[in-house]
């Protein structure tokens, strides 16, 4: 604008986006609409930091100055630039004009997490695996998510316009093929209007197969008294696995837990309240401790048969009953175990 002395001056300021980390330079123009030279002094701060003025003299009529400020952006947020231009006429300093003028870098950021569920399966069954992609940015992202299983690319999955804050999610169907471990990554990718931003996980799908052995020894007992079962189940797994028993004479045990390679033993007592054998049954149930027990366990069945004796009589002599005919004979015997 002209002042009273017929001095005019304009000042701009260029706005900017960047993204954090960025580096831009923010153009400041003064400009003399006056109708001879005048000097200028342009004096700028950048988020309110003063910064060395600018001075240009004898700027003829109708020119413009121009000088680029670098303002980095180290964090989200608004930096802005304020800059105020005195000009002077050269040939009458007492005729000057001050004018303002202002801007702003707007400093974006992109921000993107995945995360993986990781699950265990059993041999042959199929588990779907999520994964999961979040926008932790302030703005919307149009957000990619690149996965592969066991070394093998996958089809991406795309998501327009995620808001910010929000989680897009799907599911991996995992087959487990073999026992050991199945690995899943992924890399998301999200695009701002103006940034990007990226980030990875990687799990591993455990693909299980529960074992157990069982072993029973019998210990024979007499009428009245006690024979017992002596039943071992080991575990051979790779895996801590919960293991009970299930026998048909003192019904399941409590789970108990046991560690790869070792064996756990049950004394189970058989009450001899019959003469003769009997049949004990056991069915052994293990399965990896970190998954239910519905998830494929290791079933096992064993029987073994225990003697219970009974009393026997003792015979101590045999005679013939005189004047019979031979039609009869004398036992004698004593009751024994």
């Amino acid at each position: 604008p002209c002042g009273p002395c017929d001095i005019c001056a304009t000042l701009s300021v260029t706005n900017a986006d960047i993204c954090v980390g960025e580096t831009t330079f923010v153009t400041i123009q003064a400009d003399n609409c006056s109708t001879e030279p005048v000097d200028m002094v342009v004096s700028y701060s950048i988020d309110g930091v003063p910064q060395t003025p600018q001075t240009f003299l004898g700027v003829g009529a109708g020119e413009s100055r121009t000088f680029d400020v670098p303002v980095v952006g180290s964090a989200e947020g608004t930096i802005p630039v304020d800059a105020t231009l005195d000009a002077t006429l050269v040939s009458d300093p007492l005729c000057s004009a001050s004018i303002p003028a202002s801007a702003d870098v707007i400093v974006h950021e992109a921000c993107a997490t995945v995360w993986i569920v990781s699950d265990a399966v059993c041999l042959g069954d199929t588990v779907l695996v999520p994964i999961n992609a979040n926008n932790c940015g302030t703005e919307p992202a149009n957000m990619v998510v690149n996965y592969s299983v066991d070394g093998v690319p996958q089809a991406p999955q795309s998501f327009l316009n995620v808001g910010a804050g929000e989680t897009r999610s799907f599911d991996v169907p995992v087959l487990g093929v073999s026992e050991g471990w199945i690995p899943i990554e992924a890399v998301v990718d999200a695009q701002t209007a103006y940034c990007t931003a990226s980030a990875a996980d990687s799990q591993a799908v455990s693909v299980v197969q529960n074992c157990a052995t069982l072993t029973m020894t019998e210990s024979d007992g007499s009428l009245g008294d006690t024979a017992w079962v002596a039943i071992d189940v080991e575990n051979c797994s790779v895996y801590t696995e919960a293991i009970y028993i299930t026998t048909n004479v003192a019904g399941q045990t409590p789970t108990t837990k046991v560690v790869p390679g070792a064996t756990r033993t049950w004394n189970v007592p058989v009450p001899c309240t019959e003469a003769g054998p009997q049949t004990v049954t056991c069915t052994a149930t293990a399965w990896m401790l970190a998954m239910n027990p519905d998830e494929c366990p290791a079933v096992v069945t064993d029987s073994v048969e225990v003697i219970c004796s009974g009393y026997e009589p003792l015979i101590t002599s045999i005679w013939d009953v005189g004047n019979d005919q031979g039609r009869w004979v004398r036992i004698q015997f004593d009751r024994s175990i």
